[in-house]
């Protein structure tokens, strides 16, 4: 009979605690990967959703991480693009069971041929992260290319047209269209721009008054929105006040004319803009409320008599 003697005993537990407790590792999988639509053309707009799930049994100890690539097949052995990539923030770790999510709306390369094509996701694809299986942090799912044009919203001007002079301002009907083949959502502006240089004009929901204009006072009136979404080759009017005045900051009037100027009224050409993408007069950051399929074809030149 082997007799082991109560100090080799005592060794051998403290030596598989110190192993059972040093394998604890974090382990990063894909926990969802999901692209709508699922079915779509060369060209068109996809939302891809994500998340990171940590199924270890320690925390990460640092931000996770994700990548979203295209390849030519569905099971993704053969890459062409990447898609999307993501990663928490500083300081941020994942817990045992915690999960990290995501949502990106991208483009699908519009050289795309119609077919099968996969969308694979990596978890900590630089393998930045020590975890208990390495083997285990890539998922795929397929998205299928179709023939046929991108799908998108596509806003124009159809129509600009005077109503009538309202105090200092002129009343403007504009006109609007989706002429893309996806609806339009809500709330965009109406602009107005000057040519040459390229500045804002005020364009406004309210009459402005000739004191407020001969003074630069700031504008209380709201902007011209279309608040309502406007479906794929529907139109919509909308109604504004105009002045040829360049709007700063904060909607004030920068007038050129001044208290006790002369104001000769004479034609000038206006461009209105659906959905505008040029900033305001202090150069701060106007986002394009639409995605479109064609973002300069948003203009419509009209030449009015103002002062």
């Amino acid at each position: 009979m082997r007799i082991v003697s109560q100090s080799l005993l005592a060794f051998s537990v403290a030596a598989l605690a110190a192993c059972a407790t040093t394998s604890e590792h974090p382990d990063l999988t894909v926990s969802l990967l999901e692209t709508t639509p699922t079915q779509t053309t060369a060209g068109s707009r996809i939302t891809i959703n994500s998340a990171i799930r940590n199924s270890g049994s320690a925390p990460t100890g640092s931000a996770a991480a994700m990548t979203v690539d295209l390849f030519s097949d569905a099971f993704g052995s053969s890459f062409l693009a990447p898609l999307t990539a993501w990663r928490q923030g500083d300081g941020e770790t994942l817990a045992p069971g915690a999960e990290a999510v995501d949502a990106a709306d991208i483009r699908a390369p519009s050289a795309l041929s119609p077919g099968l094509y996969g969308i694979c996701a990596a978890a900590d694809p630089d393998n930045a992260i020590v975890e208990a299986n390495e083997d285990n942090n890539r998922a795929c799912v397929t998205l299928e290319v179709t023939p046929g044009a991108p799908k998108s919203a596509d806003l124009i001007i159809e129509k600009v047209a005077v109503v009538e002079k309202v105090d200092a301002s002129l009343k403007i009907k504009v006109t609007i269209k989706n002429a893309g083949s996806l609806p339009a959502s809500g709330p965009f502006r109406i602009m107005a721009f000057r040519r040459d240089p390229r500045l804002p004009l005020l364009f406004v929901d309210c009459p402005v008054s000739e004191g407020q204009l001969a003074a630069g006072s700031p504008v209380s009136c709201n902007y011209v929105t279309q608040s309502e979404p406007l479906a794929p080759g529907a139109s919509a009017e909308l109604v504004g006040y105009f002045v040829y005045a360049v709007e700063g900051a904060g909607r004030l009037i920068v007038n050129w004319i001044g208290p006790g100027g002369s104001s000769p009224t004479v034609r000038r050409s206006v461009d209105f803009m659906v959905d505008g993408c040029y900033p305001p007069f202090d150069h701060s950051r106007v986002e394009c409320a639409v995605d479109e399929i064609d973002e300069l074809n948003n203009f419509k030149g009209k030449t009015l008599k103002v002062r």
